[in-house]
């Protein structure tokens, strides 16, 4: 039976709407409750990765350094024009007068569905353009990333973070 979720305009005194759940309701908005902490989590890693990435791009004189997180510009999306699809990279910079792509995981977020279709963007973006593609990854996760990409055919340069990170 699928969920239902009722919503009674009830105002509290903050200003919240109440919902009035049935059982299904509430064991499905208890399940995407615990998705949603469970990224928050996965975010706040994700986040700590990146400034990471960035912190040590800068240390190498990288130029143009751009990111997802606050303090940076963001990057500029990589579209492939014949289907529409797009995705951001996490990080990009210059060295050498060379761009490069970052894509940031997570223990979680390297089993994303959405990473299969990233991670080809991304590498096919820098076959064509001369760029470098690098997947940074949290440590114990060398494995689970080599084998993915075996799995799409493709081709990236392989960044193992720190494990202090990845906790």
């Amino acid at each position: 039976m699928p969920p239902s979720i009722v919503v009674r305009e009830h105002r509290s005194l903050t200003g919240f709407t109440i919902l009035n759940l049935d059982e299904n309701g509430a064991e499905f908005a208890t399940s995407m409750l615990k998705n949603f902490i469970k990224s928050k989590k996965s975010g706040h890693v994700r986040d700590r990765m990146i400034k990471y990435v960035t912190r040590i791009l800068t240390d190498k004189q990288h130029q143009e350094v751009h990111a997802i997180v606050s303090g940076f510009k963001m990057p500029q999306r990589v579209l492939r024009k014949s289907t529409g699809e797009w995705y951001i990279p996490d990080v990009t910079s210059y060295k050498g007068g060379q761009f490069r792509l970052y894509a940031v995981e997570t223990k979680e977020t390297i089993q994303a569905e959405d990473t299969d279709k990233r991670w080809a963007l991304f590498a096919e973006y820098a076959k064509q353009n001369g760029a470098m593609f690098y997947i940074v990854f949290p440590a114990g996760a060398v494995l689970q990333v080599k084998q993915r990409l075996a799995k799409l055919s493709i081709e990236a340069h392989l960044w193992q973070a720190s494990e202090a990170l990845s906790v």
